[in-house]
């Protein structure tokens, strides 16, 4: 997926005249509040560069004297708990508050959003339209397009939305929680992309529905999803749940059967052990007995201790350490020196904050470094983090 950088847009703009922004971008030229909306859509990565830099506040105090709007404009580009496109658009909205408005090069429209969910889904998805995804669904920009358009099926759309998808990943992780496969590392922002989809466009819910009733008859999916709704009645969420545990199934399954033949035979040898042992104590008994029956006194036996195992200590360069994956912070969190609660404390992660991580789980813990200070290293909850890209992104 996108990373955090690639998806902001407008992160790499400079500034440039009264107005900020970039090279070829002047506020000045525009002289109402919808033109002004208009030239920070059409102008996206310098526009989000002339938020954060005051630009935008300036020219609508000073060129269109509205300090009303001008202070809620300056207020949006304080709030830090959502991504600089979320709070460009939000100034768009501001400005001109229309049906038609564009959130980073895509209409927040069935079209405009079928074509987006439609590209992430696809073969060879952009980071742009990954990275729109993303903040779209992290930031719930659909409602706040819904409040300020006044269009309230898209406020609609976006609680489906992330009611499914929390379905979904609900349902899937009960295959981790066994110790299957993780369906959810491996598919969750494009699941998003199909269930946006879904939601949007029906015509291949039949289809998936039969996929999740083939599913449903292997006995593992139905103990994964005893709780879930019915086939017939389910939502996509759940549909998709279940058609993709049935590979999770299958894998989950067969290492089953492999573990079960292990053990059976493993007990088998300990059986035919426990033979030779008893066989190996009462030969040594007879011996014993026999020996003192013509010796005064017995030899005392002596027996060495037996040396421990050295244990092969493991660690991680994280200088030299591959990236398996790139995390976003989602809610301010520790740093942890070891992989375990109450562990000392490296420094506090805020929300938002993008790491490398360099380890698999352990114990419900990553191993990550700060993309910041990348010498900044140590160990942060998995439940506190969501993959944005499965390398190193940015």
């Amino acid at each position: 997926m996108a990373d955090e950088t690639a998806a902001q847009a407008g992160s790499t703009g400079g500034a440039g005249g009264t107005g900020g922004g970039g090279d070829g971008f002047d506020l000045r030229g525009y002289g109402s509040k919808k033109a002004t909306a208009d030239g920070l859509t059409d102008n996206w990565t310098d526009a989000v560069a002339a938020l954060s830099e005051g630009g935008v506040e300036r020219h609508v105090r000073e060129r269109l004297n509205d300090p009303k709007a001008a202070d809620d404009i300056a207020e949006i580009a304080k709030d830090k708990s959502v991504s600089e496109d979320t709070r460009l658009f939000r100034v768009i909205l501001r400005l001109d508050p229309r049906e038609d408005a564009e959130f980073m090069g895509y209409e927040p429209n069935e079209g405009g959003l079928s074509e987006l969910a439609a590209e992430v889904d696809g073969p060879f998805p952009t980071w742009s339209a990954t990275g729109a995804l993303r903040i779209m669904y992290t930031d719930r920009v659909l409602s706040l397009y819904a409040d300020a358009a006044k269009t309230p099926r898209f406020h609609e759309l976006d609680e489906r939305w992330h009611e499914e998808f929390e379905t979904w990943g609900r349902l899937v992780g009960r295959s981790r929680d066994a110790g299957g496969p993780d369906v959810f590392a491996g598919s969750a922002w494009r699941t998003r992309a199909k269930i946006l989809r879904g939601l949007l466009d029906t015509k291949d819910e039949e289809p998936l529905r039969l996929r999740a009733h083939e599913a449903t008859k292997k006995p593992t999916v139905v103990e994964w999803t005893s709780d879930a709704a019915p086939i017939d009645r389910a939502g996509i969420g759940t549909l998709l749940a279940c058609a993709d545990l049935e590979d999770a199934a299958d894998i989950y399954d067969a290492a089953r059967r492999v573990e079960h033949k292990s053990a059976a035979s493993r007990r088998r040898r300990g059986i035919l052990s426990g033979v030779v042992i008893v066989a190996l104590l009462v030969g040594v008994v007879v011996g014993i007995i026999a020996f003192t029956s013509t010796n005064a006194t017995l030899g005392a036996f002596k027996t060495g201790s037996p040396t421990p195992s050295a244990t092969v200590a493991t660690s991680i360069d994280p200088s030299t350490a591959a990236v398996i994956g790139t995390d976003i912070v989602q809610q301010a969190t520790p740093l942890l020196q070891s992989p375990e609660d109450g562990a000392p404390v490296v420094q506090q992660l805020a929300k938002g904050d993008r790491l490398y991580r360099i380890s698999g789980d352990t114990h419900g813990f990553y191993f990550v470094k700060s993309s910041k200070d990348q010498k900044v290293t140590g160990w942060v909850a998995k439940s506190t983090l969501t993959e944005i890209c499965p390398l190193q992104c940015g």
